[in-house]
């Protein structure tokens, strides 16, 4: 006895295979992203450790650095600093001679 709008016994049968068959490509499509993710990530990993080296940091030459990041260098200001006796390192202005400091920036 068939009630009205009940699937009956092999309708179900062939949902519940229908459903199984969705089911093991999902899981097959996770496995694929979950391997895809894993070399991803190992590439990102690599990628920022090569990111993060320059000529201070390995045995790479300095014209090998990027001309676009500026490394710390040293800058010259001028300063009323009279420590300094050498010639050279003072520039004439205005008849005094102003010494030149160079500081680490």
């Amino acid at each position: 006895m068939e009630s009205a709008g009940r699937p009956s016994y092999e309708e179900l049968e062939r949902l519940v295979a229908e459903q199984a068959a969705v089911i093991a490509g999902q899981a097959a499509l996770i496995e694929r992203q979950a391997a895809l993710i894993e070399g991803l990530t190992a590439r990102v990993a690599e990628l920022e450790r090569r990111l993060g080296t320059d000529s201070s940091t390995s045995s790479r030459p300095p014209s090998s650095d990027s001309p676009f990041t500026k490394a710390p260098g040293w800058n010259v200001t001028a300063s009323v600093d009279t420590r300094s006796s050498c010639p050279i390192d003072r520039e004439s202005k205005n008849g005094f001679d102003t010494p030149r400091i160079y500081r680490r920036v």
